[in-house]
């Protein structure tokens, strides 16, 4: 809250003074902060969200490559711990309603719902990975997680035959999560004509 102030403060300042910044100046500032906070992932997971939060905000709003952040999202997702993963809401004028406008909003939106996934149903969760999906907002080595978790979802929901084709998906993909697929058995039910 205090940052918010301040942030708020320093740009209301800016935006009268004779030497303001330009949206160029700040877009750089920005940018070098965001690669600050991409060096701050290698260490705890308190340090790998707190990177996540403020970087997704920076590339949210200064509309910069996600970058350093899909690396990031993936560890986020393999450690299985679910701090929430969410944005501040744009100002009135910027938003459009539901709409996934930028990388930066649609990979909080695949994180949030992950993170949501044993919370709420899962019917919820692969809804919300679709529409993640067909935002089409979402650089091609992150449409991994979003593919998956519904793929999972669907096993979890006794829709196989859905299952089995996100999990194809993935597999063909070739991305991050194909060891973790191989090495499961229980993505696919014994006995079920799906082949790994």
């Amino acid at each position: 809250m205090a940052l918010a102030l301040v942030r708020e403060a320093v740009r209301e300042a800016d935006s009268t003074s004779e030497d303001r910044w330009s949206e160029a100046d700040w877009r750089r500032a920005a940018q070098r902060t965001f690669d600050a906070l991409g060096r701050e992932t290698s260490g705890d997971r308190l340090h790998l969200v707190a990177a996540l939060r403020q970087g997704m905000r920076l590339a949210r709003d200064y509309e910069l490559d996600l970058d350093w952040l899909a690396d990031a999202a993936f560890r986020y997702v393999g450690d299985f711990v679910w701090e929430p993963i969410e944005l501040p809401a744009l100002p009135p004028a910027e938003a459009d309603g539901n709409v996934i406008a930028s990388a930066a909003e649609a990979l909080v939106a695949a994180l949030s719902a992950i993170a949501q996934r044993q919370r709420r149903h899962r019917g919820w969760t692969a809804e919300q990975l679709h529409t993640v999906l067909a935002s089409d907002r979402l650089p091609e080595r992150l449409l991994e997680l979003p593919r998956y978790f519904p793929a999972e979802c669907d096993r979890d929901l006794g829709n196989f035959e859905s299952s089995l084709e996100g999990m194809r998906q993935v597999v063909d993909a070739g991305g991050g999560w194909l060891p973790r697929l191989r090495g499961a058995s229980c993505i696919w039910p014994v006995g079920w004509g799906g082949s790994r």
